[in-house]
């Protein structure tokens, strides 16, 4: 049951982010990423809760404030599934879902560096290909 004030209504039923409950803290021993994960990670982890009782437990910080479109992914999505505003508890395929989301956001934190590097070799050689059309062009046009 989502239950700790991560959405509500709003005017004309829409639905508006709430603070839920979200406890950040050091990373336990068993825990802690490797120094290299730990900078695209982040120094702190978060529990994010689901009710009083039941929360995700260490949800890297650089992994709950991800964004897409200016939505904080997963806060975005249990805005949404308070059991006020969705009308029945979550399922055990949802709490899952939150999970696995947490993972592959957290595998792209992790994968930023090679994907970066990527995207500027990519960049860089369609700019190399853009100035040898324009020359071509330019040589064309002049005899």
């Amino acid at each position: 049951m989502l239950t700790a004030g991560w959405g509500h209504a709003g005017k004309g039923g829409a639905v508006m982010p709430g603070r839920g409950r979200i406890v950040m803290r050091a990373y336990a021993p068993d825990e802690a990423p490797a120094q290299a994960e730990a900078a695209l990670l982040g120094a702190h982890t978060n529990d994010v809760f689901l009710n009083q009782d039941a929360y995700w437990r260490s949800i890297p910080e650089t992994v709950w404030s991800f964004t897409i479109g200016g939505y904080q992914v997963l806060k975005k999505f249990l805005s949404y599934r308070e059991q006020p505003l969705l009308g029945r508890t979550l399922t055990s395929v949802e709490v899952r879902y939150v999970r696995d989301v947490a993972r592959r956001l957290a595998a792209l934190r992790l994968m930023a560096p090679e994907l970066d590097a990527n995207y500027r070799a990519c960049a860089a050689a369609h700019r190399r290909l853009d100035e040898a059309a324009d020359t071509s062009r330019i040589a064309a046009t002049s005899t």
